[in-house]
Formats: C-alpha cells, structure tokens, sequence
C-alpha cells in the first residue's frame, strides 16, 4: 500500500531558507533520483550504494509524509552530478555511512567497532583486517581471545518501527559477525593481518564491585595493576592518580583524576609521578570541587579491559572500555584502543582507534 501527502514544490521554494545537509545512499541496489516528489516521476538517474549526497530541505519537507510499502520517508530535492531532482529519505543515512578517518592517524590504519544497531555511523573501513573479541557464553566473565571474521553489515531503511522505537527519522545501519556460540565483545580491524590469532597472549579485566558494570577494571586512586614484564624483566605498573590543590585553595578549583603508566616503580603505592600520563589518551575529565568525589564518581571513568599484542611488537596494545556513565536515559558507552609504541629503551602507548555506541532507546 501506497499512501502519498505531497504536494509539488520546485527548487525555487525550497532555496528559500533550505538548509544543505550530508546523507548517505544506503539502498544496496541504489537509489533513484527522480524528476519529481514521487515514484510516479521520470528516473533521472541511480545514485549508487554508499554514495554521499547533499539534499537540502525546509520545515515544510517533514510535513509531507510519503510511505512506500513498510518504509516511511520524505522526498529530498538533490542535485547528483549536476542534475537536480528528488531523492527518497527512507533510503538515505544522515551523514556517512562508514565513518571517516579522524584526525592524528585516529580511526585510520586501525579501527574498532562495537556490534549492534545505531543511527550514527559505523567506524568500519572494509579494506582493513578484522578480528573479533569472542569469548564463552556460559560465564559472566569470559576471558576474551581474538578471531579472525568477516563482519557482516546491518541496514535498516527507514520505517515506522524504528522511529517510534528510536524517536529519529534516520535508517539504522550496524555491524556483528555470525557467532551463536561465542559472545562477541568488539571488532577490531588492522592494516596487516595477524599470523595467528589464537596465538596471542591475552588478558580481559573486569569490575569486581557488583554494584557497577562488570566489564573493565578501574583503577582507584594510589592503586597500581602490574600489566606485564618486558625481555629486560622490568615491570610496567598501571596506576590511578588524583591531582588537587590544597585544602585552602579548594573552592572554586578542579580536582583532576588521571591514570598513568610506570616501568619498574610503583606511584599508586609509594607517591611519584608516572612515566607517561594516559589522560589524554582516555579522555579523563576534571570534577569541579564543589562537586561530589565519590567511589561513584571512579566508576565513571574508562577502564582497562583488554591486553593482547595486535601489532606484532612483543608488548601489550591495550583496549579500554567507557561505561554509560548516563543516571537516566539515553547515554553512550566506548572503546579505545591504545596501540604501543616503543621510544628510546621504553613503550608508551597512544589511542589509535575508538568507537562510541549510542543508547537510542528512550526513557
């Protein structure tokens, strides 16, 4: 069944305060620029699959509703390649379909995605080679280990359930690989392939507190996690940290939280700073101090999750989940995967790759 509520508009109204927007084709056979706000108008032309388009559009665009089929959507004047013409929203992503790369080689070479649906788009560049975090089904903390996978994409066009579930007109799109068996945690993909995956020496952490999410370990203040021992047997210590200014400066100041990475000695235990400070890598934000600092509060912040050696150099990348830190509805949780890097005798690590999941459901 077909129901149409258009009425014919040229460009002339729709230049008139029409704001320019980014979509993205995500019909896999393409989709049809027409001549007209309908399918009953000529076929200009077929825009192919993950074709990035501009389409312009006014208030008056979303009050005309057009619904083909199981698909809701509106009619977008476009222009493709010089030729102006009408392009059906229910088969159109807002903005980019795969994610492009960030800046400072950030979601470049390497990439990590978290599976489900989402309206945002996905941080996958399918020239990359990708791998899953699997892990057993029957335990509440398995111990997750890399295997090789071809991820397979999730579009959902536009339609009447999703935008009553989500609240948005926008298509979702998603990603997951053909595992019942295994619980699939991310997926990661690098620029080479890994020999062999099942032969990397891994570890997953997780939250002993059971009043907070288990997965990843967090890591308090004057707290030091011992990671690994490199070929020289020196230690390298993870540690929490908290910066502050004397009680009689407190009003009005920051109280700053940071976690930092030591090889041979201990700041969490014994004071000191560390030899590389991981805030900026993670993201780690100030409380101002009127605020409350509480063991709540730690739980907030991205926690080590994951250690295994992705890049072939002998040392741990590791990979860092961020809960959803929302006390209500909606909210968002992440990866970061922080790759290693060897400087002079000792590593550092820096984030190369991270994803965000948005929770779209509403309250």
């Amino acid at each position: 069944m077909r129901t149409t509520l258009l009425a014919i508009m040229t460009f002339a109204v729709f230049s008139l305060q029409a704001q320019m927007e980014l979509y993205t084709v995500i019909a896999s056979s393409g989709l049809s620029l027409r001549s007209g706000p309908g399918v009953e108008y000529e076929r200009l032309a077929v825009v192919p699959y993950n074709s990035s388009v501009q389409v312009s559009y006014d208030a008056s665009t979303f009050s005309q509703v057009d619904t083909i089929g199981e698909h809701v959507g509106y009619w977008f004047p476009s222009e493709v390649d010089g030729q102006k013409g009408y392009l059906y929203s229910a088969y159109l992503k807002y903005g980019h379909l795969f994610e492009p790369a960030g800046e400072n080689g950030v979601n470049d070479n390497y990439r990590i995605v978290i599976p489900g649906l989402r309206i945002s788009g996905l941080n996958y560049d399918p020239n990359l080679h990708w791998y899953a975090l699997v892990g057993e089904t029957n335990t509440d903390q398995p111990n997750f280990y890399l295997e090789a996978v071809e991820p397979e994409l999730q579009i959902s066009p536009q339609t009447l359930e999703n935008i009553e579930y989500t609240g948005e007109f926008a298509g979702l799109v998603g990603i997951d690989v053909a595992r019942t068996d295994r619980y699939v945690a991310l997926l990661i993909g690098t620029p080479s392939p890994i020999d062999d995956p099942s032969e990397i020496l891994s570890k997953t952490y997780y939250n002993d507190s059971p009043d907070y999410s288990t997965w990843g370990l967090p890591v308090f203040p004057y707290q030091d996690v011992e990671l690994f021992q490199d070929e020289k047997g020196e230690s390298y210590i993870l540690s929490g940290a908290v910066h502050q200014p004397q009680w009689e400066s407190f009003k009005g100041c920051n109280i700053r939280y940071y976690q930092g990475m030591s090889v041979g000695h201990y700041p969490g235990r014994w004071g000191g700073e560390p030899d590389q400070d991981l805030t900026v890598e993670l993201g780690v934000y100030d409380w101002e101090m009127n605020e409350s600092v509480t063991y709540y509060s730690f739980q907030h912040h991205p926690r080590l999750f994951w250690q295994g050696d992705l890049n072939g150099d002998q040392v741990p990348d590791l990979i860092y989940y961020q809960p959803n830190t929302s006390e209500c509805c909606g909210g968002s949780e992440s990866f970061f995967l922080l790759l290693s890097n060897q400087k002079g005798e000792d590593w550092t690590w820096q984030q190369i790759a991270y994803d965000v999941l948005e929770a779209w459901g509403g309250c």
